[in-house]
């Protein structure tokens, strides 16, 4: 048997719905972990990280299981849609088993998209909304929906010049059986490019907009950069 593609939904357990505004270009994505929850690590890195809930995926903290995940737009304001999937969690009866109370447990992350549209973050009746997609949700719709819907890519010379980034997944599964799969919300300074031939796909364009400016060859010729443009890479990958 060979390695083929499929859906990260075909991970059992993993359930991913969306919640967009497209007035405000936010939105937030949920990854539901079902099945009694995923044992679940991170790894944080940058500048100005907004997170919450991941302190206690440390291997030595209690904590050994996670009941959802979500990924949000709205910046640190965005953290609040994790309260209506603890809600989601809650009514399914999902959580960290205490002493007189199931406590769902929900890491979260966020993008800065204050760039598009009017101004507004995910609510907690937005996580809520997602989780519901969640929920009945057959395929895993990508491009600029839930978290991934203000990203942009490209922003070298800020975000006049950059392009619409947004959400994606992919999975494997390979000649043993095991099943992988990513879902990354893509709001970065670089450009992105082809694995087949590495041309820019998307990016920082030129003044004139006819073409790419090609990020790399620019700060090579000693260009001044846009230092300020709150680039975040966040996902979920699943085994």
């Amino acid at each position: 048997m060979n390695n083929y593609y499929i859906s990260i939904t075909n991970i059992p357990g993993i359930r991913i719905g969306h919640f967009t505004n497209d007035k405000c270009a936010t939105g937030c994505t949920v990854v539901l972990c079902e099945n009694g929850g995923a044992t679940c690590g991170v790894d944080i890195r940058g500048g100005a990280p907004g997170t919450r809930e991941t302190a206690l995926l440390a291997p030595t903290c209690l904590v050994d299981k996670v009941n959802a995940i979500l990924l949000t737009g709205g910046s640190a304001l965005g953290l609040a849609a994790a309260d209506g999937v603890m809600r989601y969690c809650q009514e399914q009866g999902y959580g960290f088993s205490m002493a007189r109370k199931k406590i769902p447990i929900v890491p979260a992350a966020v993008i800065y998209d204050f760039n598009l549209g009017e101004d507004g973050a995910p609510s907690a009746q937005d996580g809520y909304e997602a989780c519901l997609q969640a929920a009945c949700a057959t395929e895993v719709a990508e491009g600029n929906v839930g978290a991934g819907t203000g990203a942009l890519v490209g922003k070298v010379c800020g975000t006049q010049q950059a392009m619409r980034g947004g959400l994606g997944t992919a999975a494997m599964q390979f000649q043993t059986g095991l099943k992988v799969g990513v879902l990354v919300v893509v709001n970065t300074f670089g450009d992105v490019r082809s694995d087949e031939d590495n041309r820019i796909i998307a990016g920082a364009r030129t003044k004139e907009g006819s073409g790419f400016l090609d990020t790399v060859k620019y700060m090579i010729d000693g260009h001044a950069t846009n230092t300020q443009s709150s680039n975040t890479l966040i996902g979920v990958v699943a085994i």
